[in-house]
């Protein structure tokens, strides 16, 4: 295996490119390409035998790919190139414990209270053990390390639903190679303990409020129309005192004017509480019939991937953005083979 995974890592690009293109083809010929991810077991495998230099090699890359520059990691300064660097260079056990979906409740129902936290129905440790006929009619079940839309299935209407594919979905959620952190190297998610959750299908919100937070003070506000798996979705980029700002960032704006929202003093306390400890966190709520709600806490927005038309808002996100001295928690090689041994233990 050690000499397959060395014959891989001197891979020229075109190389890869075409390895990937040849998996690609390979994957459309199975019904259900989602149930076994052959492309992402084959990143589980190399990327974790990468050195420091590659993951920033592979970053590098994607960030040439992505945002059609070449990013400085030793000196950043723009919003991605810090969330590159954030990535790499700075391990905090409770930003595990807060990008992971299951725990991450107990953190909000302890900050700011449980009020704000969406119901938990269940917790599963496979899709084996799901008993679909205890759950209710309408309900969102996904992974608890799950990034995006990536391992979510909202259901509507249970009498609908395909048990037995979504045993089989589900499973295949947890697997270690669905771990966010093999593909992009978004360190929060390496040691999250995976998870199956049922919790409580939230109708009737309008928009998503994703405020971007440093040193606990919001700076920014994208405001979505819809982050449902396969619904057409619009941001629209506001500073903290509701204008409109001149950019877009992987999705269109609206065609209309968002109103701010009645409910937004109390959205910026929370955000505050929320972000306190950290560096920076995107805090991520919704309005649905008057209640406010806490939907994930995003530490690696687009995995610093994500390009900013016009790119000058990428520095302009990038300035209160001030990064921590570097923090590496475990006792030798952070990018050493094997478990992450932390110096702290999460408790």
């Amino acid at each position: 295996m050690n000499g397959r995974v060395d014959a891989l890592k001197g891979l020229t690009l075109p190389e890869i490119r075409i390895l990937k293109r040849t998996v690609e083809r390979l994957q459309q010929r199975v019904d259900k390409p989602a149930f076994y991810d052959q492309f992402r077991m084959f990143t589980y495998i190399v990327d974790r035998e990468f050195s420091l230099e590659q993951k920033k090699w592979f970053i590098e890359k994607q960030c040439m790919r992505a945002l059609k520059y070449f990013p400085n990691l030793d000196d950043p300064e723009t919003f991605n190139e810090k969330t590159n660097w954030y990535k790499l260079y700075y391990q905090d056990p409770l930003i595990t414990a807060c990008i992971d979906k299951y725990k991450f409740k107990d953190y909000v129902a302890e900050t700011v209270g449980e009020r704000y936290v969406i119901p938990l129905i269940g917790v599963w440790e496979s899709g084996r053990a799901i008993d679909f006929d205890a759950l209710p009619e309408k309900f969102v079940i996904k992974s608890n390390w799950g990034s995006g839309s990536r391992h979510v299935q909202l259901v509507r209407d249970k009498n609908a639903l395909n048990v037995d594919e979504m045993r089989l979905r589900t499973s295949s959620w947890i697997q270690p190679w669905e771990n966010v952190y093999y593909h992009t190297f978004d360190w929060g998610y390496k040691d999250i303990e995976p998870r199956i959750i049922a919790e409580e299908l939230i109708e009737g919100k309008e928009f998503e409020y994703k405020f971007f937070c440093f040193d606990g003070e919001p700076a920014f506000i994208t405001v979505a129309r819809d982050s449902a798996p396969g619904v057409p979705n619009t941001y629209n980029n506001y500073d903290m005192d509701w204008n409109l700002l001149p950019f877009t960032r992987r999705k269109k704006n609206a065609q209309y004017p968002i109103p701010k929202p009645e409910l937004f003093d109390e959205l910026v306390e929370i955000c505050r509480k929320l972000s306190a400890p950290f560096p920076h966190v995107r805090v991520d709520l919704c309005i649905a019939e008057g209640r406010i709600l806490v939907e994930e806490l995003t530490f690696y927005t687009t995995s610093g991937f994500g390009r900013f038309d016009p790119t000058e808002w990428d520095h302009t996100f990038g300035e209160p953005f001030i990064l921590p001295e570097k923090r590496i928690l475990d006792h030798s090689d952070a990018y050493s083979r094997g478990p992450l041994e932390s110096e702290l233990t999460l408790q």
